[in-house]
């Protein structure tokens, strides 16, 4: 998915967040969003992922060269970030499978793949999200996100709340990466984007 920004303004608050940024992503780039807090990195990530709209500016989405409409862009995404509330009342294999309604998950994607990758004990397929740590939670985005068959990859943040495991299993996901996927990530860590070549500095 290659997406085109232009003079896309959003603010909140009457606070401009992000101030008409005209910027061209091409379709398989790996990109880092970089920006000290509160510079708008996560903003820019949901412009993209079409999950709102800028105050002012336009922003397209193209798949094979030809745009598609923001309806579309929805079924095109999977994004991770430690914002994103997972159901609680779902275990890992009920997400999955509501997850799958949404997304086109990779078939080799189940509970057991999820719980060996994330060297969860296997006690847990039956147990409830609400009971799993904040890190535990973000090992399950990131692997959603990852094993879902997209053209457009949005990481937000992606080692937050993780501990020295969890981020051993991200690097090891970024290596599960299809090289036809556009990915953005949104980070202050240089270590979530050293497979990265592209850069935007906010």
């Amino acid at each position: 998915m290659q997406i085109q920004l232009k003079n896309c303004s959003k603010s909140y608050n009457h606070q401009a967040i992000i101030d008409a940024l005209s910027l061209t992503i091409s379709s398989g780039s790996k990109t880092a969003i970089l920006g000290n807090n509160g510079s708008g990195k996560s903003t820019l990530s949901l412009l993209i992922a079409g999950q709102i709209e800028p105050n002012s500016g336009a922003i397209s989405w193209y798949i094979d060269g030809k745009e598609v409409q923001v309806e579309r862009v929805f079924s095109e995404v999977s994004l991770s970030s430690p914002a994103l509330t997972l159901p609680e009342e779902f275990t890992i294999e009920e997400l999955i499978q509501f997850h799958a309604r949404f997304k086109p998950v990779d078939s080799s994607f189940t509970a057991e793949h999820m719980i060996e990758l994330c060297s969860f004990d296997a006690s847990i397929k039956n147990k409830a999200i609400k009971n799993f740590s904040s890190g535990m939670k973000q090992r399950i985005k990131l692997c959603l996100a990852v094993f879902s068959n997209t053209s457009l990859l949005i990481l937000d943040e992606p080692t937050e709340n993780l501990d020295a495991h969890g981020i051993e299993l991200y690097h090891k996901l970024i290596q599960k990466i299809k090289p036809e996927r556009t990915v953005i990530v949104a980070t202050n860590r240089e270590s979530d984007h050293s497979f990265c070549d592209n850069f935007i500095r906010l």
